[in-house]
């Protein structure tokens, strides 16, 4: 997946698109501008030479269409527009995605192309995309910055070990496999990777998958909140793998205190939030399309947990929980059937994940 990002002005909002492209793909816009008021179907929002560059976060940075490579495409591909929204003063509002459409015919020889155009037309008629409300609990909430040392944006390019675990793996290491989630499959490091501005977490067909858990020491009250999706890879009639963002306990059996807080089969058409507490659970559940980036933040005080997706309020659970957890960095992607069965290949993807304390927060020795 390639993003090329662009910024925007309309109506008071800012926008960067970026070409989420299934193939290998690179991008460069061009100079021109074709007016248009559809769904943006060409992969690239053109203004001036002026206009291009990077926006990555609200720091804005502009540099000249030079910076970005020919796009070469071996074999035929499609490409997909997604424009991430912020508002004035830098604060990241969502993302809005258009629909995967068929790159030109001639890149399927691996002809290099090097531009394309498309623009945004505001007011009447059939207009492209609709800024959207503030989508990031965080930045509703103003629950201010986020712990740099138990939160990643996943630009490095490959998983800090410092601050990561792979399941599969010993502490600081990048390869081994280990048995799967309640011993169904297998659990490999290679399946985790970092690249292009996500984490990935991959499972196959024959039940190999992986996921991230946190080094760090542990915490005790915050909040957490990571953009995630989850989805199929092909169709081949195999069982769902299972996805779920969590908090779980350093020390405590996961009846005592885990928090899941976008748990679901791939594909299923809604996310549920568990708090397991004392031998027992609470539930609720939100209706969203997994398979696309959501925002889903938990706020954990020493007697509730309150949920949020995409900045709205789903629900508050009051519970008690008394132990030092730990995020696993919002990736796990479990084999739930037994060892053997056929599953859907899959994959698990996290932008970014912050842990945000609030005045109750304590932290692990």
């Amino acid at each position: 997946m390639t993003r090329i990002t662009h910024r925007h002005a309309a109506v008071g909002a800012v926008v960067a698109v970026a070409v989420l492209a299934l193939g290998a793909v690179n991008a460069v816009g061009a100079p021109g501008e074709v007016p248009t008021d559809n769904a943006c179907a060409n992969p690239v929002l053109a203004q001036d030479l002026g206009g291009w560059g990077p926006f990555d976060g609200p720091v804005v940075s502009r540099d000249t269409v030079g910076d970005h490579p020919v796009a070469n495409l071996h074999g035929a591909g499609t490409a997909r527009v997604a424009a991430d929204w912020y508002g004035a003063s830098g604060n990241y509002l969502g993302q809005s995605e258009g629909p995967a459409v068929p790159l030109p015919a001639s890149t399927a020889t691996g002809e290099s192309w090097t531009r394309t155009a498309c623009g945004y037309r505001l007011g009447g008629g059939t207009s492209t995309t609709t800024p959207p409300t503030d989508s990031r609990a965080s930045d509703r909430y103003h629950w201010g910055a986020a712990n740099p040392e138990e939160s990643d944006e996943f630009n490095a390019g490959s998983v800090d070990l410092a601050k990561w675990g792979l399941f599969g793996a010993s502490e600081g290491q990048s390869t081994g496999c280990s048995p799967g989630f309640n011993g169904h499959g297998q659990r490999c490091a290679s399946q985790t990777t970092e690249g292009g501005g996500l984490l990935s977490v991959v499972g196959t067909a024959d039940g190999v998958t992986g996921g991230l858990y946190s080094n760090h020491n542990g915490f005790k009250y915050g909040r957490v909140e990571v953009r995630e999706r989850a989805m199929p890879l092909e169709d081949n009639g195999g069982a769902a793998y299972h996805a779920v963002p969590l908090l779980f306990p350093v020390t405590a059996d996961y009846t005592q205190a885990e928090i899941d807080f976008a748990e679901r089969d791939v594909a299923d058409p809604g996310v549920d939030l568990f708090v397991h507490h004392d031998g027992t659970q609470e539930h609720c559940s939100a209706t969203v399309d997994s398979t696309q980036f959501h925002n889903y933040a938990v706020d954990w005080e020493p007697d509730s947990v309150t949920w949020y997706v995409d900045a709205e309020q789903v629900c508050r659970v009051e519970a008690s929980i008394d132990y030092f957890d730990k995020s696993n960095g919002g990736a796990q992607l479990d084999m739930f059937p037994d060892t053997g069965t056929l599953m859907r290949p899959a994959r698990e993807d996290v932008d970014w994940i912050h842990m945000y304390p609030s005045p109750s927060t304590v932290y692990g020795p």
